[in-house]
C-alpha cells in the first residue's frame, strides 16, 4: 500500500565438501579416511533454511517503523570418510592420524523478532535523526559427537606414552535468549555532528533435556545418560553507552576530525550455557594402553582400566551415571566488557585525493576465555594443590634456543574430591588490549583511475595483573601455547579449522595497496598488493604424565614468548584484466582474467612445531602457488 511495504524471503544455501581436515592441533598429516564429508543438517522442522517476513510502515514524513520475524533453520554435519565402523587413532610422534574420525552434528536453529523506528526532528539549534527499537532472539546449538568403532580414540603422545580415550556419545542442545532495547540520536549543527546512543541487553539461557548412548567397548565404565536440563544460574543485564563527535576543522570541510567512545558487553554463547550439560559433549575417561599388535588402534583388551589418567567432557569417574556434571558455572559470572576509543583526521589534499590517520584503542575485561576457548580452573584446586614437576629442558633443534620450562602437577586426590570438574568464572586480573594506528591514502575514481594505499601498526597484548589468574585452561600454572602467561605478551589467538595445522593470528604490521585503470577499448586493469608480518611460530611439546600428571594433555610452550619466532613476512600480488561486451539480447557480458600470486611466492605458513615429533620443522602449509582463472559474467 502507500504506507506499507511487506516482504517475504526464503533462502537455503548448501556447502558440500569432501576431504575436510579435522584441523587437530599438532596433527598435520590426516589419513584420507580420517577426514570429513561436510553436508547440510537441519532440525526436524520441515522449514529448512531462512524464512523471513517484514513490514516497513510509514506513519508520516517524520516517522518510519520496520518490523520483522525470521526463522533460520540451519546447520551442518561432518561425516567421517572412513565411516563409523573403523577405529580411530592419532600419533603426535608422526603428526599423523589413522583410521577414521568422529561424526560431528551441528544444528543451529534461530528465531528473531525486531521493531526499529526512525524519527526526524529539529530542535535545540540542530537537526536530529532519532533511532530506537527493541529486539528478541532465541538461538539453539544442538550438537552430536559419535566416535567410530569401539568409540575409543588411540593417542600416541610419545613412543612410551600411549593413551586410550574412552568416549560415550555426546548429543544435546543449549539455548540462549537475547532481549535488547536501544535509543540513539545523530545531532547535526553546522560543521559539528554528534552521535549519542544507549543500549540495554538482557541475556540468559538453558540446557535442553537429552539422552545419550554408552561406550561400545566399556558400557559399564563409561555409560550413557539421561539428562534433564537446567537454567543458567545468572542473567546478564548490561548498559552500553556510546558517543561520537565529527567536526569539520575548516569552512570548506576538507579537513575532518573525529573521535568516538563506546562500551559494549560480550554476547553469551551456547557453549558457556552448556558447560554443565553432560549430554552436549562426548564425555570420556582416558586410560593407559599398550599397542600389542602395532596397528595404532586401541582394542578393548589393550586398555588398562586400572590406570586411569584423566576424565573430560564433564564425565565423573567417581559417579559415572550422574546426570549432572561436575563442572560448575559461576552464578556471579559477568559478561566481558570492551571499552573502545577511536580518533582520527581526514584531509582532502586535492579533488578526489584524501589522506587519513586513525588511532584505535580497545580494552576487554571480565574475560573467562580467549579466542581459543574458555579458561577453566579445576574444581576445588588452589595454587597450593600443584606440586613442581620435573619440567622440560633442552635446546630447540634448527633454532639453537635453550629452554628450561617448569611444569606443575595437580594433586590427584584434590581432582577426585572435585569430581574432575572445571569452573567457568571470570579470570582474576586478566584483560587484553589493542593499540592500532592506520594510515591511508585514497584516490577516488576520476580521470580513468582509482586507488588506495593503507598501512597499519598493530599491538595486541594480554595482561595479568593478579597472580591468582596466572593459569591455563586447567587452572595449571604451566605455560601453554594457548595460555603463554606472559604479562604484556602478544595476544595471538589460534585459528580454527585451518586444515593443515594451527595458525596463530598476530601481525604487528600490515600493508595493502590496490588500483584500477580504465584502459582504452573498455579494458579494465587492476591489481592488489598485500603484505603483513609473519605470524608467530611458537615451539611446543606435548605434555607427559611425569611432568604434568592429570594435565598431560596440555601443549607446553617452549619458546620464551609465543612470538619469539615468526614465519617469514608474507607478500602477495594479484592482478585482473576485464572487459565488458554487449551481446545481442544480453545487456552485459563481462570477461575476466585473474592471476593470483603473480610472483609465485611460496611463503611458509605452517610448520610442524612440536619438538617431540619426528617431523619437527617440516613444512605443512605454504602460500598457494600462482593460479590463473578465467571468468564469465552474464547479465540479463
Amino acid at each position: 500500500t502507500s504506507k506499507d511495504n511487506i516482504s517475504f524471503l526464503y533462502f537455503d544455501g548448501f556447502k558440500i565438501k569432501d576431504g575436510r581436515s579435522p584441523g587437530t592441533s599438532n596433527i598435520l598429516f590426516d589419513a584420507p579416511t580420517a577426514t570429513y564429508h561436510q553436508d547440510n543438517a537441519y532440525t526436524d522442522t520441515p522449514l529448512h533454511g531462512l524464512w523471513k517476513i517484514a513490514d516497513d510502515h510509514v506513519f508520516g514524513p517524520r516517522l518510519f517503523v520496520s518490523a520483522l520475524y525470521a526463522y533460520y533453520n540451519t546447520g551442518f554435519v561432518l561425516d567421517p570418510i572412513g565411516g563409523l565402523d573403523m577405529q580411530a587413532g592419532r600419533s603426535f610422534v608422526t603428526a599423523s592420524s589413522y583410521g577414521s574420525i568422529n561424526q560431528s552434528l551441528n544444528v543451529r536453529p534461530q528465531h528473531t523478532a525486531t521493531v526499529d523506528a526512525r524519527s526526524f526532528l529539529t530542535g535545540f539549534g540542530g537537526s536530529h535523526e532519532l533511532k530506537y527499537g527493541l529486539g528478541w532472539r532465541r538461538t539453539e546449538a544442538i550438537s552430536g559427537t559419535l566416535w567410530p568403532g569401539n568409540m575409543i580414540l588411540a593417542i600416541e603422545r610419545s613412543p612410551t606414552d600411549l593413551q586410550a580415550q574412552v568416549f560415550r556419545e555426546g548429543y544435546g542442545g543449549n539455548r540462549v535468549n537475547y532481549l535488547h532495547f536501544y535509543v540513539g540520536d545523530t545531532i547535526s549543527r553546522d560543521r559539528l555532528t554528534v552521535d549519542l546512543g544507549l543500549r540495554y541487553d538482557r541475556q540468559n539461557g538453558k540446557a535442553l533435556p537429552s539422552q545419550t548412548r554408552p561406550n561400545a567397548a566399556f558400557p559399564d565404565v563409561v555409560p550413557g545418560l539421561v539428562f534433564e536440563g537446567y537454567d543458567t544460574p545468572f542473567t546478564w543485564n548490561n548498559w552500553s553507552p556510546r558517543v561520537g563527535v565529527t567536526y569539520a576543522l575548516t569552512e570548506d570541510r576538507r579537513t575532518i576530525a573525529r573521535a568516538s567512545y563506546s562500551r559494549a558487553a560480550g554476547q553469551l554463547n551456547t557453549g558457556t550455557v552448556g558447560v554443565m550439560n553432560t549430554s552436549s559433549v562426548a564425555g570420556s575417561a582416558t586410560y593407559r594402553w599398550t599397542d600389542l599388535n602395532g596397528d595404532h588402534f586401541a582394542q578393548a583388551e589393550e586398555v588398562d582400566l586400572t590406570q586411569r589418567i584423566t576424565a573430560a567432557g564433564g564425565f565423573n569417574p567417581a559417579n559415572p551415571t550422574a546426570i549432572t556434571s561436575s563442572n560448575v558455572l559461576d552464578p556471579n559470572l559477568k559478561a566481558p566488557v570492551t571499552h573502545a576509543f577511536v580518533a582520527g583526521v581526514d584531509r582532502e589534499l586535492m579533488p578526489n585525493l584524501a589522506v587519513g590517520v586513525t588511532y584505535s584503542y580497545t580494552r576487554t575485561t571480565d574475560l573467562f576465555g580467549n579466542f581459543s576457548g574458555t579458561i577453566t580452573p579445576r574444581i576445588g584446586l588452589t595454587r597450593d594443590d600443584y606440586a613442581p614437576g620435573p619440567g622440560f629442558s633442552g635446546t630447540i633443534p634448527f633454532y639453537n634456543i635453550d629452554y628450561d620450562i617448569p611444569t606443575w602437577i595437580p594433586d590427584s586426590a584434590a581432582i577426585t574430591a572435585g569430581g574432575s570438574g572445571f569452573l567457568t568464572t571470570n579470570v582474576p586480573g586478566y584483560y587484553t588490549d589493542y593499540h592500532g594506528i592506520e594510515l591511508s591514502l585514497v584516490k577516488r575514481l576520476a580521470n580513468r583511475w582509482m586507488g588506495r594505499i593503507g598501512f597499519s601498526f598493530n599491538n595486541a597484548r594480554e595482561h595479568f595483573t593478579d597472580p591468582a589468574g596466572m593459569y591455563d585452561t586447567n587452572g595449571n600454572p604451566t605455560r601453554t601455547v594457548t595460555e603463554p602467561l606472559v604479562n604484556g605478551g602478544q595476544f595471538a589467538p589460534q585459528s580454527g579449522g585451518s586444515g593443515s595445522g594451527t595458525i596463530y593470528i598476530n601481525a604487528k604490521w600490515q600493508f595493502n595497496a590496490n588500483a584500477l585503470y580504465q584502459a582504452p577499448y573498455g579494458i579494465e586493469l587492476s591489481a592488489n598488493v598485500f603484505g603483513r608480518q609473519g605470524y608467530p611460530f611458537p615451539i611446543v611439546r606435548t605434555g607427559t604424565t611425569a611432568a604434568l600428571g592429570a594435565d598431560s594433555t596440555l601443549t607446553v610452550l617452549l619458546t620464551p614468548e609465543i612470538d619469539t619466532l615468526r614465519y617469514p613476512n608474507l607478500w602477495n600480488t594479484d592482478v585482473r584484466v576485464a572487459r565488458n561486451f554487449q551481446a545481442g539480447p544480453l545487456s552485459d557480458v563481462r570477461l575476466i582474467l585473474d592471476v593470483f600470486n603473480v610472483f609465485n611466492a611460496n611463503t611458509a605458513l605452517v610448520r610442524v612445531n612440536d619438538v617431540t615429533s619426528t617431523r619437527f620443522n617440516q613444512l605443512a602449509q605454504n602460500l598457494s602457488p600462482r593460479i590463473a582463472r578465467v571468468g564469465l559474467v552474464i547479465g540479463f
